[in-house]
């Protein structure tokens, strides 16, 4: 009964693995220590005055499901164009998530994009 032998360590080969997982961790703890948006908790509340008020002087606060957000740094690079996002500056809640909604499906990677963009809660 013949035994098999791993193959021979190649010694390129798991240096560079070995690197790779060193940069991995290296950007685990960065990602780790980053803050995606401020928490739920500590979000200022705004009236729907306050921002139809900030959106007419030129602010591009948007609100989605209730939370207010600044879409300005993101209005040149979204990716349904620039119209998507402006049309909604200033509307109700309800008519933006339906827009939001019904535009497509958001990646998670667009869900946490938005919640950088997060910056009050609507006050009921």
């Amino acid at each position: 009964h013949a035994s098999v032998s791993p193959p021979p360590l190649q010694p390129d080969n798991e240096v560079e693995i070995a690197k790779h997982q060193i940069a991995q961790k290296s950007l685990d703890t960065k990602r780790a220590q980053l803050e995606f948006g401020q928490s739920f908790d500590n979000l200022p509340e705004y009236t729907f005055a306050q921002v139809a008020q900030l959106s007419s002087a030129g602010r591009h606060l948007v609100v989605i499901d209730g939370y207010v957000h600044d879409v300005a740094h993101f209005v040149a690079t979204h990716p349904g164009g620039r119209l998507a996002l402006l049309n909604q500056v200033g509307k109700t809640s309800a008519e933006s998530t339906a827009a939001f909604n019904a535009a497509h499906a958001h990646s998670a990677v667009a869900l946490e994009w938005m919640r950088a963009m997060r910056v009050g809660r609507l006050k009921e």
